[in-house]
């Protein structure tokens, strides 16, 4: 009778402290991060830190998605910097920034010539590698039989594999694929098996370091949501969508944080005539993402 009272005593804690901690993680709505740095008729894509997290790049574009300009601020004396164009930039269309996990490499989508007649003026996947204080300069990642399709948003792991969406040169048939790296060079991609139905329409790739979960976005009715699914055992679990908190004028582009602990993302709406506005990066604690 004694055990039975202490075993009911002891399960009531638990359901004490997890509904505090769900309660807890309910109360946490995503904030608004650098706001000021988006300028008046510009809209922000996508934004990452560097690996030691001293700056922070994020894509902007015109709201009519003419021109994607990659921008930088550094930090000093725990301030950002006013921003610059980043140091890859070019006159073409600049997207998708990634650091690998080690931060010796740095890949980033461009719609830049890659010197080819054969190859169309697309999204391309772009490379470079830290070189002392430098980086070298960017080179076309040609990943084989991918050259006339559009490639971009590149997230790469510790193994040096590398997941990204690829498409039609007119955006249709949207999937995430992956490639491992043999020497310099990317082997052929593969498609990523989801389940269920979530083997198409599906852009913008997370991958964590480790491998062990991914987050994306899906199309679903003409809107972005945010979607995560773990990694057992090398394959891809259940397609969990995030919290309603996240996936409200959500638009893609999740990235981590390094340490794990924020998630950050691309949110905002559309006027009455079709055009975005209030584009911004949000950040949310990783630990209330999930519903």
């Amino acid at each position: 009778m004694i055990k039975q009272y202490y075993l009911f005593l002891l399960l009531g804690i638990i359901a004490c402290q997890n509904k505090s901690h769900q309660t807890q993680s309910d109360a946490v709505e995503p904030e608004v991060f650098l706001s000021e740095f988006i300028p008046e008729n510009q809209i922000a894509h996508a934004g990452v830190f560097s690996f030691d997290q001293n700056d922070y790049y994020y894509t902007l574009s015109d709201i009519e998605y003419g021109t994607f300009t990659i921008m930088s601020t550094s930090k000093k004396d725990e301030q950002w910097t006013k921003p610059d164009t980043a140091f890859f930039n070019t006159e073409y269309n600049e997207h998708g920034v990634h650091f690998t996990p080690d931060g010796r490499e740095l890949y980033f989508s461009s719609t830049r010539p890659v010197g080819s007649d054969t190859i169309p003026d697309t999204w391309h996947i772009w490379h470079c590698e830290r070189i002392d204080a430098s980086w070298s300069t960017p080179e076309f990642v040609n990943i084989p039989h991918l050259s006339q399709k559009l490639v971009s948003h590149p997230s790469s792991t510790q193994s040096g594999r590398l997941y990204f969406h690829v498409a039609n040169t007119d955006y249709s048939n949207l999937t995430i694929y992956f490639a491992d790296k043999s020497g310099e060079q990317f082997l052929e991609a593969q498609r990523l098996n989801l389940p269920s139905d979530f083997n198409y329409n599906c852009l913008t790739p997370f991958i964590s370091p480790d491998e062990s979960y991914l987050i994306f976005a899906k199309i679903v009715e003409n809107k972005e949501e945010l979607f995560i699914s773990y990694r057992e055992n090398r394959a891809w679990g259940e397609c969990i969508r995030l919290a309603d908190k996240i996936n409200t004028n959500n638009l893609g582009n999740p990235y981590v944080k390094a340490d794990g602990a924020y998630l950050y993302y691309a949110s905002g709406e559309k006027s009455a005539y079709g055009l975005p506005y209030n584009w911004v990066i949000r950040k949310i604690p990783t630990n209330s993402m999930l519903p």
